[in-house]
């Protein structure tokens, strides 16, 4: 007797640590459910056999349950295996399903953003005092370009807030008002490329206009930052387009830049962080602006000396 030929071997209905390998033999649909526990597989006991056939139509039967440990199918569940095991189809497919939420979520977010940016465009239209204040809401850019090869600069939000009107959209970076905040604006280090992590709107691109507010983080703002929306595959994004990053902020803050490094393990040479006491970050703050703001200063000279 011919050997069956299998055919698209596949790794699907990924859910938690539980999930489906798949293959065809001729006009059949073969699967078996499976789980990961402790880096192992643990097959169930039963080989599901569909048919291609649609209900009604010729060559269609039921489903069928199959033995795994009956020669015939244990010897076409090993060779499925090991085709799973030596294309590594169970970690792409894990990725896979990672890259769809991530799309879902940011398709989401996008959605929620552009509501809300045409609110805030519409109500600014209808107020002038808006075209008063360079510091305001500007739909154009909405976010500044983040210039490549400069660090960015991640930095806590603040609880010390300049005095805005009420439902006013203000730039994060004129808003936010404490010693570090000034400390970045007097250092003039490049605003395309401070970022920010907000206890209640989370990660902030460079320029993002928002309403002012009054949330402290704690446990509970810092879990839903990391594990909900997509806020550490936007600070990703803002990362790999700058080249590096510096992280200032306690742990709660910090906290979203090991999540994102988690998901993005190739960063982890290119993104530093501030450690220690409130004072102790500061004067890392101080260093690193220096050392970052140096250049541009002695470029500026060189072209005025030009």
């Amino acid at each position: 007797m011919a050997k069956p030929t299998i055919q698209n071997i596949h790794v699907d209905s990924i859910n938690g640590s539980k999930y489906a390998i798949g293959w065809t033999i001729g006009e059949a649909r073969f699967h078996v459910w499976a789980e990961q526990r402790r880096g192992r597989r643990e097959l169930e006991g039963t080989i599901f056999k569909n048919s291609i056939a649609k209900h009604g139509t010729s060559g269609y039967f039921d489903t069928r349950q199959l033995n795994p440990e009956h020669k015939t199918q244990a010897a076409i569940l090993a060779a499925v295996l090991a085709v799973v095991d030596g294309e590594a189809l169970l970690a792409k497919a894990y990725q896979a399903e990672r890259d769809r939420r991530r799309r879902e979520l940011r398709r989401n977010d996008l959605q929620h953003e552009i509501d809300a940016v045409e609110q805030k465009a519409l109500e600014a239209l209808r107020n002038p005092k808006f075209a008063a204040d360079a510091y305001t809401f500007n739909p154009i850019p909405f976010t500044f370009p983040i210039e490549q090869g400069r660090p960015l600069l991640v930095m806590s939000c603040s609880s010390t807030k300049r005095q805005v009107v009420a439902g006013d959209l203000v730039r994060f970076a004129y808003l936010y008002d404490g010693p570090t905040w000034r400390q970045v604006r007097a250092s003039r280090f490049p605003l395309t490329n401070v970022a920010a992590v907000s206890a209640l709107y989370g990660f902030l691109e460079p320029g993002i206009a928002i309403e002012t507010y009054d949330r402290k983080m704690d446990d509970k703002a810092a879990a839903r930052i990391c594990t909900t929306s997509n806020h550490a595959w936007r600070l990703e994004q803002a990362v790999r387009q700058a080249g590096s990053a510096f992280i200032v902020g306690g742990a709660l803050y910090r906290q979203l830049g090991e999540t994102m490094l988690r998901q993005a393990p190739d960063l982890a040479g290119v993104v530093t962080f501030a450690t220690g006491s409130y004072l102790a970050q500061r004067k890392q703050l101080g260093a690193w602006l220096r050392n970052q703001v140096a250049p541009i200063a002695a470029a500026a000279e060189l072209e005025t000396a030009a």
